[in-house]
C-alpha cells in the first residue's frame, strides 16, 4: 500500500483487504480497493484498461466492464476507428447537492472519460455512473444517493415530508400559505380516523370555515368509477368506505392522513359533476381552492385514477429490490477499518424525464402546477416542490432529473412585484406550455385556465381578454401556431373565442421572444363582450410584400384555405423586430368596407420598410 493512500486522513474509514469481489476482473477489483479509490480522487483519476481489453473483460463475465461497456454511455464513440487501444480513466466526481466539507470522502458518481490525444492527454467524457447504497449499510456514510423509493406511504416518507412542510412554514417567506389557514372549499373530504380502513365524508363547511386543507393533483385517464352527483351528495355525506375509491384517491386519503391533516379537496368529489350551475362555480374557484391549501398531492406519474401513487417505471436499468426500487447495477464490497466491510451499486445513470410525466401532459394540472403553494409530486420518486426548492428528492437517489420545468412558478405576492416585461415573460412561458398539454374537451381550452387567470387579475390588476392580457394586449397577439402542432388538429378554427385569441385554434402555439422587438399597433378600446377589439395599427394589403413576405397560417392548407374563402388577405403590423424587418397579423376583412377584420394567420416581412413608411395609421376592429 503507498503511503500517499495511507496519508490520507479522508479515506482512513477503509481497509486494506484486497481480496473482495472475485467475479471482477483485476483492473475492477483495483478500483474499489484503498489505493484504488485513493487514485479515483485525484484529477488524473484511475487508469483502467485498454477499451479493447474491457470488451474482453466483459465477455469473460467481469460486470462492471460490462457496465462499462452500455452502449448509451458512448453514443458513437464505441465503433469509433482507433478506439480499441485507447485506455479509459475513472474518477469520483461528486454533485453539488452533496458537497461536504473540503477534503471529505464521498462517493455520488463515477466519471469515465477517454484519451483523445495521448500527447496532449486530451481527454472526453463518457456518460457517468452512480453510487448508491441502502441506508442501513455502513458505505450510507459516505455514499449519499438511495435507491430509488416506491413505497409513497413508507415512515421515511412521511416523516420526511412532515419535516419539508414545517421547515417551509417556518423558514421560508416566499412561499404561500404559512400560518394561517384559510376558509375551506366549499366541499372537503374529512379524512379523519386512525384505521387505514376507516371510511371518509363529504363535510360540508359552514361560511369561513378555517381549517388547513390538502388539494389531489392527478390525471382522471377516463370515466370515473366514483363521482359526486345530486344524487350521491346526501349519501357521501354519510360516509364512503374507502373500498370504494379508486386507487389514486384512496392513495390520496392515506396520505392526507399520515401527514396530519383533515381534510382533502378532490375535483371528483368534491364538484357536483351532474351539475352545470355547480361546475361553473367552482371551476371558476379552482385557482383559490390550489392557491390556499396547505399543500398538494400530485400523482405526476399515473395515466390514470386507477394507478394510484406508486409509479411505473418506465425508463431501462431499474427493477425491484424488495420494497424499494433500485437501478439494476453492480453490487461492491468495500474493505473498511477495523476489519469490516460494507458494499454498495455501481449503476448506469438513470434520468427522470420530469416534463413527460403524465401529470404535466394534462392540461388542467397547469393551474394546479402554478398556483400551489406546496407540491409532493410522487412520480417517479417523491419531490418536494415549493417557492425555494424547484425539484427537491424526499430521499436523494440514483435517478438524476433530466429536464426541470421550464415554468416558473409564482406566489400571489410574488406575482404583484413582477414588473411588465416580467408578466409578459411569465405568461408567454405559461401559453406555449399550456396548448401543448392534452385536453379531452377542447373547449375546455378556456375553462382549464379560469383559476389561474383570477388569480393574475387580482395580483395585476388587469383584464385578462381570451387569453391576452389588456395592458399587454399587441404582445400577447404576437403568437403563431407552433412548428410541432399536430396538423389534425388546426382544420378549423373554433368559434368559442375570437380569431385574435389563441384559444381559438386547438394546436400547441408560441409567443414570440419580444426582447429584440418593439410594438407599433396598440389597443384603442374593448366591446363590452370582449369579443371585438379596436386597434390603431398600419394596415396594407398582403399583394404588395409578396417578395419577402412569409406566412404562418393559423390553420392546416385545407383548413386556412376554407378559412380565407378567397378573400383578400392584409397584413396588420403590430411592430419590428430590431433588424427592421415587420411582424404582425394576417387578417381578412369580414364584408368589403366593413372595418372589420377577422385574423387568419401570422406575418414576418423583411425589407419593407419604405411599404410601410408610406402607411397611414388608421383604427380597426378585430373579431
Amino acid at each position: 500500500m503507498s503511503a500517499s493512500a495511507d496519508s490520507d486522513p479522508a479515506l482512513a474509514i477503509l481497509g486494506n483487504d484486497e481480496t473482495l469481489n472475485p467475479s471482477l476482473c483485476a483492473a475492477c477489483r483495483g478500483l474499489f480497493t484503498k489505493q484504488g479509490i485513493h487514485q479515483l480522487r485525484t484529477q488524473q483519476g484511475y487508469r483502467h484498461l485498454k477499451l479493447a481489453d474491457i470488451r474482453s473483460s466483459s465477455q469473460k463475465g467481469c460486470p462492471v466492464c460490462k457496465l462499462f461497456l452500455e452502449p448509451e454511455n458512448w453514443g458513437a464513440a464505441l465503433y469509433g476507428n482507433g478506439m480499441d487501444d485507447r485506455y479509459i480513466f475513472a474518477r469520483i466526481e461528486n454533485d453539488s447537492s452533496y458537497v461536504r466539507p473540503s477534503g471529505a470522502f464521498v462517493m455520488s458518481r463515477l466519471e469515465l472519460s477517454w484519451v483523445t490525444d495521448e500527447k496532449r492527454q486530451f481527454r472526453k467524457r463518457i456518460s457517468p455512473l452512480s453510487f448508491y447504497a441502502h441506508q442501513d449499510d455502513p458505505c450510507a456514510a459516505f455514499v449519499p444517493r438511495r435507491p430509488v423509493h416506491s413505497d409513497f406511504a413508507s415512515p421515511k416518507i412521511i416523516s420526511t415530508a412532515r419535516a419539508f412542510i414545517d421547515e417551509c412554514r417556518a423558514g421560508h417567506a416566499e412561499c404561500e400559505p404559512r400560518e394561517s389557514p384559510a376558509c375551506l372549499p366549499t366541499r372537503v373530504l374529512d379524512v379523519t380516523g386512525n384505521r387505514p380502513e376507516a371510511e371518509v365524508k363529504l363535510h360540508l363547511p359552514h361560511p369561513q370555515e378555517i381549517a388547513e386543507y390538502v388539494t389531489l393533483s392527478y390525471c382522471w385517464g377516463g370515466p370515473q368509477p366514483l363521482l359526486l352527483t345530486l344524487e350521491t351528495l346526501e349519501e357521501f355525506q354519510s360516509g364512503i368506505d374507502i373500498s370504494r375509491l379508486p386507487p389514486t384517491i384512496r392513495d390520496a386519503v392515506v396520505t392526507t392522513r399520515n401527514l396530519g391533516f383533515q381534510y382533502l379537496w378532490v375535483d371528483a368529489l368534491c364538484i357536483i359533476q351532474d351539475s352545470e350551475q355547480d361546475k361553473f362555480n367552482e371551476i371558476g374557484n379552482m385557482g383559490e381552492v390550489y392557491r390556499n391549501s396547505t399543500i398538494t398531492l400530485s400523482a405526476s406519474q399515473a395515466t390514470s385514477v386507477t394507478q394510484g401513487f406508486s409509479p411505473v417505471f418506465t425508463f431501462q436499468g431499474v427493477g425491484a429490490d424488495g420494497d424499494n426500487i433500485a437501478a439494476q447495477g453492480v453490487a461492491v464490497d468495500l474493505s473498511l477499518a477495523a476489519g469490516k466491510r460494507g458494499r454498495f451499486h455501481l449503476t448506469k445513470k438513470v434520468y427522470d424525464q420530469v416534463e413527460t410525466q403524465p401529470l404535466n401532459k394534462r392540461g388542467w394540472a397547469l393551474q394546479e402546477y402554478l398556483l400551489s403553494g406546496r407540491i409532493l409530486s410522487f412520480g417517479n420518486e417523491a419531490v418536494w416542490i415549493c417557492g425555494r426548492h424547484k425539484h427537491r428528492p424526499l430521499i436523494p437517489s440514483v435517478m438524476y432529473v433530466a429536464v426541470f420545468p421550464s415554468l416558473a412558478r409564482t406566489t400571489l405576492s410574488a406575482a404583484r412585484q413582477l414588473n411588465a416585461d416580467q408578466r409578459s415573460e411569465l405568461w408567454a412561458d405559461a401559453v406555449n406550455d399550456f396548448t401543448g398539454r392534452d385536453l379531452t374537451i377542447a373547449d375546455d381550452r378556456i375553462r382549464a385556465l379560469t383559476g389561474v387567470i383570477s388569480v393574475f387579475e387580482v395580483a395585476w390588476a388587469d383584464k385578462c381578454l381570451w387569453g391576452l392580457w389588456e395592458s399587454n394586449f399587441v404582445v400577447d397577439a404576437w403568437w403563431r401556431r407552433s412548428r410541432a402542432a399536430p396538423p389534425a388538429l388546426s382544420n378549423a378554427r373554433s368559434r368559442r373565442a375570437p380569431s385574435w385569441s389563441w384559444m381559438s385554434v386547438d394546436s400547441q402555439v408560441q409567443q414570440r421572444d419580444q426582447s429584440a422587438r418593439s410594438t407599433t399597433a396598440s389597443l384603442v378600446s374593448i366591446a363590452d363582450s370582449r369579443w371585438a377589439v379596436n386597434l390603431a395599427a398600419k394596415l396594407i394589403p398582403a399583394r404588395q410584400q409578396q417578395q419577402r413576405l412569409v406566412m404562418h397560417m393559423d390553420l392546416t392548407e385545407e383548413g386556412a384555405r376554407e378559412e380565407v374563402n378567397g378573400r383578400a388577405m392584409s397584413l396588420l403590423q403590430l411592430g419590428e423586430h430590431l433588424n427592421g424587418f415587420s411582424e404582425g397579423l394576417l387578417v381578412v376583412e369580414e364584408a368589403v368596407g366593413s372595418n372589420t377584420f377577422r385574423r387568419v394567420g401570422f406575418f414576418e416581412s423583411c425589407d419593407d420598410s419604405h411599404l410601410w413608411a408610406d402607411a397611414q395609421y388608421r383604427t380597426v376592429e378585430l373579431v
